[in-house]
């Protein structure tokens, strides 16, 4: 992944690149990449200090470009997200400062998201996120809701993009989840614009 930073940092500055989708049309993004994710707000432990966890992520984004600076989409993305742990440096009866544990989890989530391009290509992007968690834990919430992030630059149908996705801790119930961490999950992804068609082409067909 350090190797591919510098990649994104040039992408993201090249200004020769045609303009987003055009007004009106709906698009297809299918995303690809990985995520590097913690878990906040847990109980104090003491012997642990709480590093970041490498997952893979895949989803898929609909995208409607409602104006020639905003867009608007809804996605579904599947992320391996939970947290690393490893000993702190000060307590003395660890022998080996290289143990490592992790808990790892599959979370869905859904992200609904507004996208302000501020010149051809690039984009800021927020928005909200409702995940759910596949599987157990004893650390990760159920269902939480959260609040997405980010910044994408597309060339040629190719859209690059870098979220931080921020748990609020909220969940629709708070039965047994209240003592468990918030995700907060930092993405770098790769997709690609598959257009299905223009809205207001079809609507006037339609009529």
């Amino acid at each position: 992944m350090k190797k591919l930073l510098p990649l994104f940092c040039l992408l993201f500055a090249a200004m020769q690149v045609q303009a987003q989708a055009p007004v009106g049309s709906v698009s297809l993004i299918p995303r690809l990449g990985y995520t590097c994710s913690r878990l906040a707000g847990l109980p104090a432990i003491e012997d642990f200090d709480k590093g970041c966890l490498w997952g893979a992520t895949a989803g898929l984004d609909v995208e409607l470009q409602a104006s020639r600076v905003v867009a608007v989409s809804l996605g579904a993305a599947y992320s391996r997200q939970g947290a690393s742990f490893v000993p702190c440096s000060d307590i003395s009866y660890y022998t080996s400062s290289s143990v490592k544990y992790e808990e790892r989890v599959g979370y869905v989530n859904f992200p609904v998201m507004a996208s302000a391009y501020l010149f051809k290509g690039f984009a800021l992007k927020a928005g909200l996120q409702a995940g759910v968690r596949l599987g157990e834990s004893e650390m990760a919430k159920k269902v939480e809701l959260g609040i997405p992030v980010g910044a994408s630059y597309e060339h040629k149908g190719l859209v690059m993009e870098v979220r931080y996705a921020i748990g609020t801790g909220m969940v629709p119930t708070e039965g047994g989840s209240a003592d468990r961490g918030r995700n907060m999950v930092l993405s770098f992804t790769v997709g690609y614009r598959i257009p299905l068609g223009h809205y207001k082409k079809a609507s006037s067909a339609a009529g």
